[in-house]
């Protein structure tokens, strides 16, 4: 894991298989908080994820991990993902 402070960012210049999440605050601890939650966003398709791309997603991430593994629609969707 690496850490980039930067004003701009060319997401075109990230190698090939690097994951990145991309902070936008004003201040660097926030801007980190936003870039660790964009990172939990990234795949394989999407590697370089810009926190204010995410929208409402961003406060999904704010969902703790057994609340969202106890919830029904969670798991059917989890499931439907394995099948």
């Amino acid at each position: 894991m690496g850490v980039v402070l930067a004003t701009t960012v060319d997401r075109e210049r990230f190698p090939h298989g690097v994951l990145a999440g991309i902070g936008a605050a004003d201040s660097p601890d926030r801007s980190w908080q936003q870039a660790r939650t964009a990172l939990r966003f990234t795949t394989s398709r999407r590697a370089v994820v810009p926190y204010d791309s995410l929208g409402a997603l961003a406060l999904l991430a704010q969902v703790p991990p057994d609340a969202a593994r106890d919830n029904t629609d969670v798991a059917a969707i989890a499931g439907a993902a394995e099948a």
